[in-house]
């Protein structure tokens, strides 16, 4: 919800005034000499620009009522709260609940592989290593650095959201109106209106809809057993015998850490690592699934519907105003 305490409402009618008044004044000065130089064209001028100024007070009060009712009546009676609220949280939630987990799980993950890897067995006078996941540490090395792009996109629509939620009605929509209000200028102006309207009230009321819809689609627990259960690889008696045995072997992983723990043979941290090797595998996909989703096609998703909003705006403003 806008706070026009914070002087967001006292520079905009300040920056509105000041055009006002310098726009009144030139329709004085044009009306004057259109009288002394018998101009018709000059009165006509005056008379235009004057039902422009006008419109330009109806359009600042228009705008006020329409954020207050936008953002203190329909979004927090849909939803529960205010547009940016709900997408800092959700913003938030996916960056320190998700991803800062998720990496350092990885990362754990690679460290508990390499050390694996390097662990040597000797038979007699023979020495091997059985644990040979080379292959899985490079894998999990280049999924960090191919999807560090995807986790970098959260951060800037962070970041984002920060200096819309600063900018637009602070900045941006006192500039528009001020330039409006002058002949020269008054496209342009009308184009920084529409601009900050649909970035600050549109732009995050869509990160409303990603909350709601990637919550519903998207599993909220990323338990292991719900990995499997929900999953349609293991779908059919094959899938289903494969998935029993992957059961099979984590029942008896758990079974033998907690009743056949040798602290000295480091057994039991073994058996724990792999557990969570396995579970961290096969619920990869959804955890990062989300990631980049919200990284890729949502915010490309939510420039288009502001773009669109913009224009269909900047179009009513000239039909509707002038």
């Amino acid at each position: 919800m806008i706070d026009w305490n914070e002087g967001i409402l006292g520079t905009t009618i300040i920056m509105t005034t000041i055009g006002l008044i310098i726009m009144l004044a030139l329709i004085g000065i044009s009306y004057m000499m259109g009288q002394l130089l018998k101009r018709k064209d000059l009165i006509a001028f005056t008379k235009v620009e004057l039902h422009q100024v006008f419109m330009s007070v109806l359009l600042l009060l228009f705008i006020i009522i329409f954020t207050q009712v936008f953002l203190n009546i329909i979004i927090p009676y849909m939803f529960g709260g205010s547009p940016y609220m709900i997408a800092e949280n959700y913003i938030n939630n996916l960056i320190y609940y998700e991803l800062y987990p998720l990496v350092r799980e990885m990362m754990l993950l690679q460290a508990f592989i390499q050390a694996l890897s390097q662990t040597s067995i000797t038979i007699q006078i023979v020495e091997f290593k059985p644990f040979n996941l080379s292959i899985i540490d490079k894998a999990i090395s280049w999924t960090l650095l191919l999807f560090t792009p995807f986790f970098s996109s959260l951060i800037v629509q962070q970041i984002g959201l920060q200096i819309i939620k600063a900018s637009m009605y602070s900045m941006v929509l006192p500039v528009g109106l001020f330039l409006r209000i002058f002949p020269m200028t008054r496209q342009a102006g009308t184009f920084m209106i529409a601009v900050a309207v649909g970035f600050y009230l549109v732009f995050p009321t869509t990160y409303i809809i990603h909350a709601e819809t990637v919550d519903k689609i998207h599993l909220n627990d990323n338990n292991i057993d719900d990995v499997l259960n929900n999953s349609e690889i293991f779908e059919g008696n094959e899938g289903q015998n494969v998935k029993d045995k992957i059961f099979d072997v984590l029942y008896k992983i758990e079974t033998y850490r907690d009743t056949f723990i040798l602290p000295e043979l480091g057994l039991a941290s073994i058996l724990l690592g792999i557990h969570s090797f396995i579970e961290g595998i096969l619920s990869l996909p959804w955890r990062l699934g989300r990631l980049i989703f919200q990284g890729t096609f949502l915010p490309t998703l939510s420039i288009i519907l502001t773009t669109s909003f913009i224009i269909s705006f900047q179009q009513f403003v000239t039909q509707r105003f002038g």
